[in-house]
């Protein structure tokens, strides 16, 4: 009986335990790996020399074809404009990153809006060729691609990438590039649904993604360390232009000199202004971090509304006059804003920057309520017991009772009373608490280490194997199905 196909896409990011798992799968699939550049190409066949392999979709060596039929062609077969696409893309769509001026900017950047939707076309059609020659019905990455999704849903075929469930070092199988899948959904409201038996579970532990965690832990703001990173870039690019390595229509030369030199700037005017919780004790208080841009947890997670500074703007006028918004900075996002986007901020009436040094869980516990858009800080609130705003209408907690979507203007004033209205005493805590937890427990599995081996070409094989019997156990769920069964 001809195997079912699956096509495995391998990047920089977790080879090894990618092609561990290609190797498992090959017992019941017939795999092709999709390599993101040659020298992973080289690589794979290198480790696996009889498995098939093929170079993936390259923004700096594809053929555009400036074809407006085409465009149409593309927007129609796949209900999506191409407009929404090209604003999920850091460099076709930098103009739509208002709250970084100072990222930079690439030789794309400047193109004219057909060669930009040319290019996005030409993505489009390297998809439709490896799904009309393959007809995979199953798909794995470590992340989703917007275009690759669209292409292979419209032919039926699953798609999954892996990550974490910001909770301690548990991994998932999602579906999407929003991060959110069926099974997810139907985990929650099972764990909705069981009423007073929820609590017969122990009371959950807030537990931190580790990866975050421990990148966090390494970044440095002085000026003394930002001028010699900038000094590194500078000879690294200068290396890279001698030797001819560098990509076209990419970053331009020292791109990141003035981020980088920024980067301290920036942290040291926060520090000079930032307020901590104690100096606003006994007000009322929203936190509202500011979120790593341009990055996936808003230009994939969060593509219909990720503008923070219009997000500060929606809550500032729709706050009571005794109520103050604390805007944090992400600790990764210093350098890409400059001092002005800080100050903007603070003339608003209701609005203070948060000190650096601060932790986000302390704000979390000072204030009432919290917004965002997606990301790690939403989960906390829920663990601390404090409502959410959501402004991302993918976000898995919107399903919570004590958390309120806003999807215009008009409804976060009504939310904001809302939610604050709700008492520190309201079982609807507990619900949410318990209702979260276990159901990331339902749907992930253990992965201690995964973060350690990111750019690695070794694996656990226990840990793969886990992964693997993970993602056939989702498969044989109800919820999803293959032409040909996966079974135990």
């Amino acid at each position: 009986m001809t195997r079912p196909t699956a096509l495995v896409f391998v990047g920089s990011q977790q080879k090894g335990f990618l092609l561990a798992l290609a190797e498992m799968l090959e017992e019941r699939f017939r795999v092709v790996l999709i390599a993101s550049a040659a020298d992973v190409a080289q690589l794979i066949r290198q480790r696996m020399p009889n498995t098939e392999v093929r170079l993936g979709f390259s923004a700096h060596d594809s053929t555009e074809v400036h074809d407006e039929n085409e465009f149409c062609r593309i927007e129609t077969t796949y209900g999506e404009r191409l407009g929404f696409i090209c604003a999920q893309d850091r460099a076709l769509g930098h103009g739509y990153l208002f709250n970084v001026d100072l990222y930079p900017n690439t030789i794309r950047t400047g193109w004219t809006g057909t060669r930009k939707y040319s290019l996005i076309c030409a993505e489009f059609r390297f998809y439709e060729a490896l799904a009309a020659e393959f007809s995979p019905e199953l798909t794995i990455s470590m992340g989703i691609n917007q275009i690759q999704n669209l292409v292979f849903r419209h032919r039926g075929t699953q798609t999954f990438g892996l990550g974490a469930v910001k909770f301690g070092d548990r991994l998932f199988w999602f579906e999407n590039p929003h991060y959110t899948s069926r099974i997810q959904r139907k985990a929650m409201v099972t764990r909705l649904n069981e009423g007073q038996g929820l609590f017969s579970n122990p009371e959950p532990r807030l537990e931190l993604e580790l990866s975050s965690f421990t990148f966090n832990r390494q970044l440095r703001f002085s000026l003394p360390w930002c001028i010699a990173e900038a000094t590194k870039l500078v000879l690294l690019d200068a290396r890279k232009m001698l030797a001819g390595t560098r990509k076209r229509n990419s970053y331009r030369f020292a791109a990141w000199v003035k981020p980088t030199l920024n980067k301290a700037l920036a942290y040291r005017y926060m520090k000079r202004v930032g307020v901590r919780p104690e100096d606003l004790a006994g007000r009322r208080l929203i936190y509202m971090p500011l979120h790593l841009e341009p990055e996936v947890a808003l230009l994939s997670v969060a593509p219909e509304f990720n503008n923070s500074m219009e997000m500060i703007s929606w809550l500032s006028r729709n706050v009571a006059a005794d109520t103050l918004i604390v805007v944090k900075e992400h600790p990764v996002g210093f350098g890409v804003r400059p001092r002005r986007y800080y100050r903007r901020l603070s003339s608003l009436p209701n609005v203070v920057l948060a000190h650096p040094m601060t932790s986000s869980q302390d704000w979390i516990l000072a204030a009432r309520m919290v917004a965002t858009f997606t990301g790690t800080a939403g989960i906390e609130a829920i663990y601390l017991n404090r409502p959410v705003l959501s402004f991302g209408v993918h976000q898995a907690i919107n399903r919570l009772p004590t958390v309120r979507v806003a999807e215009a203007f008009s409804q976060v004033r009504s939310h904001i009373d809302e939610l604050l209205a709700i008492e520190m005493s309201d079982i609807r805590f507990r619900v949410s608490k318990w209702v979260l937890h276990y159901s990331m427990l339902d749907i992930s599995f253990p992965s201690p280490g995964f973060e350690d081996t990111w750019a690695g070409i070794t694996a656990n094989d226990d840990q793969v194997r886990i992964a693997l019997m993970s993602l056939y156990g989702q498969l044989n769920s109800g919820d999803l199905s293959l032409n040909t069964m996966i079974v135990n």
